[in-house]
């Protein structure tokens, strides 16, 4: 199962955390059908709370947009920016760092 962990582990509180988040083939599949549901699900199951996601658009590519191409759109590791306080709490950036 996908794992979120802390890309920059600090004791302070920070205002904004990036995570690394890698994928199993299974989980890639979940993600692509409904990205929403995946991410909300995978973060509140870990215990965080989600105000709002945001998803990046190399992200939402569907079989339509590249037929023939089961590769996930994402190379390597998501990253997850959480922003912590004011009025963007909770809400999770999901970005490919790299996308192709």
């Amino acid at each position: 199962m996908a794992r979120v962990t802390r890309e920059v582990p600090q004791a302070s509180v920070q205002e904004v955390e990036v995570f690394d988040l890698a994928l199993t083939q299974e989980e890639k599949s979940a993600f692509r059908a409904d990205p929403e549901k995946f991410a909300r699900t995978l973060l509140e199951a870990e215990g965080h709370t989600v105000n709002r996601i945001v998803i990046d658009s190399s992200l939402r590519r569907t079989d339509e947009d590249d037929p023939g191409d089961d590769d996930f759109p994402c190379p390597g590791p998501l990253k997850l920016v959480h922003a912590t306080v004011g009025h963007l709490r909770s809400t999770w950036v999901w970005i490919c760092p790299n996308p192709i």
